[in-house]
């Protein structure tokens, strides 16, 4: 029983033997192929080792074997079947009333009580290589990377299976199909990541046969593909990396904007908005069109792209109107949010209405939006609107929101801006005027001349003829150091003392005080103080 026995020449090719050392055998492992290393030598008392003590090799071993065991076990749980199920080890009916089967975690698996306990777990097997981030494996994993059902099996719940699958699998158009309907089932977006970074890795050869395997699916009929849509969705963001190099991809995801799915519609809306962006692409206007699509989220999938598409300024604001008078709150919203993204927007005045209408959404999100969105405008197409909406009836939450974004225009100093603020005014309604002036007169000290002079002009325009707050402010500026100011002080205070109302006459005239007057203005100011004398 200690002797050793050395293989015959047929056994010595047939199972990788080099040599014999004593009562060793040295050999190449069938399973995993490594040569003869001095801890992976075992002795034993009999020169053929049976399956369950080799390394998981289903041939009879010379008497070494491996240590490194790559086969693993089926990962089962006891299940209860209700209704006729078979075994899918040895096709046996599973017969019994409860637990009468074995169900792998792994590899779904359903297999009888004597099946469940002699076969290896081949998906299990190659998980854990997987698993551990290994990049050498044994010849016999690297075969199962190329078994196209168990890389489907486990690809869902383990997208890293992917990076290990053998290139010879993505030139197989059953095994691209498959990839794409496991989307079905996986809300995960990693799954989606994964195969789209593997795919992308491919050789141009390979990538072809993604573009034409893809383009099939999305154009078969409803019929052929099911109730579904999300595989295709699916197909679309494949075909969105691809289209670089290959006419054929982007004229497929170009034609599924008309593809009877909403879904399908949708992704494709996406994918061509990313192609028209950063590939530049000409879609612009096939995108545009369907901001008038029929389900609520294609259009919401276009208003969100306009601002990315090139345009005439004209069609695009048309298209922007349409968007905000949408009958569902969600595009309205939707298209708020892309305003936002946008710059410098000028508003003609027929368009107006429809931006107080969104204001006064009956939908509280859409109307915060539509706050939001007023930055995009310019201050000529700001001020309008905000005196359009002024007219008409507001609660006192929105007029005093109206009432501060005005004023923060004012804040900013720019006196381009304060004038245009202070020229949409003219026709405004009452309370609002009467509210814009108390902020001209806080801005009367302002540290730009220009501003201070537009100031006064504005207070001038706005105030009530017998505002004494506001005739006290601009005779104040009477004694500004900078003429212009000055000027435009006494041109406001002459104008309310031609006035045919006494009242106005006196409150302005009280204000007046003939002390540190600028020299620009002394002489009329004194001079029209002394023909007063005799009132």
């Amino acid at each position: 029983s200690g002797s050793s026995v050395s293989a015959p020449a047929d056994r010595r090719r047939r199972y990788g033997v080099s040599g014999t050392m004593g009562g060793q055998v040295a050999k190449h492992c069938s399973a995993c192929h490594r040569g003869p290393v001095a801890d992976d030598i075992i002795e034993t008392n009999s020169a053929i080792l049976t399956d369950e003590q080799s390394c998981g090799s289903k041939l009879l071993l010379p008497s070494r074997r491996c240590n490194s065991n790559w086969e693993r076990l089926h990962d089962d749980t006891i299940v209860n079947l209700f209704s006729p199920a078979w075994c899918d080890g040895c096709g046996a009916l599973l017969v019994g009333v409860l637990q009468q089967s074995r169900r792998c975690r792994v590899c779904k698996r359903l297999a009888c009580e004597h099946c469940a306990t002699n076969n290896p777990c081949f998906a299990r097997s190659l998980l854990s290589f997987v698993v551990e981030g290994s990049k050498e494996m044994p010849a016999a994993i690297r075969v199962l990377c190329m078994d196209m059902a168990l890389i489907h099996g486990l690809a869902s719940e383990h997208p890293e299976v992917l990076e290990y699958s053998a290139e010879e699998l993505w030139r197989n158009p059953a095994f691209l199909r498959g990839l794409v309907k496991l989307a079905d089932g996986s809300e995960s977006t990693s799954y989606r990541k994964k195969v789209a970074e593997r795919l992308s890795l491919c050789k141009k050869s390979e990538r072809e046969v993604a573009v034409e395997v893809l383009s099939a699916m999305v154009q078969e009929e409803p019929s052929q593909h099911g109730p579904f849509d999300l595989p295709l969705t699916f197909a679309i963001e494949l075909l969105q990396p691809l289209a670089e190099g290959n006419p054929k991809a982007f004229a497929t995801v170009k034609e599924s904007l008309k593809h009877g799915s909403p879904l399908v519609r949708t992704a494709a809306v996406k994918a061509a908005a990313e192609l028209a962006q950063l590939r530049g692409f000409k879609c612009s206007s096939a995108l545009c069109s369907r901001i008038r699509d029929t389900d609520a989220g294609v259009r919401c999938a276009a208003t969100s792209i306009l601002p990315t598409l090139e345009l005439e300024e004209r069609t695009k604001m048309g298209a922007w109107m349409a968007c905000l008078q949408d009958g569902d709150a969600t595009v309205r919203k939707t298209a708020c949010k892309a305003l936002v993204q946008c710059g410098g927007i000028e508003v003609e005045a027929r368009s107006r209405s429809v931006m107080v209408n969104i204001l006064l959404d009956k939908d509280q999100e859409v109307r915060a939006e539509a706050w939001s969105a007023l930055l995009a405008f310019k201050t000529t197409a700001l001020t309008g609107i905000l005196v359009s909406l002024a007219r008409s009836r507001l609660d006192d939450i929105t007029r005093k929101r109206l009432v501060q974004t005005l004023r923060g225009l004012l804040t900013l100093g720019d006196p381009k801006e304060v004038q245009v603020v202070a020229s949409s005014l003219t026709g405004a309604s009452w309370w609002l005027r009467l509210a814009m002036c108390e902020s001209f007169c806080q801005h009367l000290d302002a540290s730009n001349a220009e501003v201070r002079a537009i100031c006064v002009s504005a207070v001038d325009t706005l105030a009530d003829r017998t505002d004494n707050k506001a005739a006290a402010a601009v005779a104040a500026k009477l004694q500004d150091s900078d003429a212009k100011v000055a000027n435009a002080a006494w041109a406001a205070i002459r104008k309310r003392l031609g006035d045919a109302d006494p009242d106005v006459n006196r409150v302005w005239l009280e204000e007046v005080h003939c002390n540190h007057l600028n020299p620009s203005v002394r002489g009329e100011v004194i001079g029209a103080v002394l023909n007063n004398l005799t009132e």
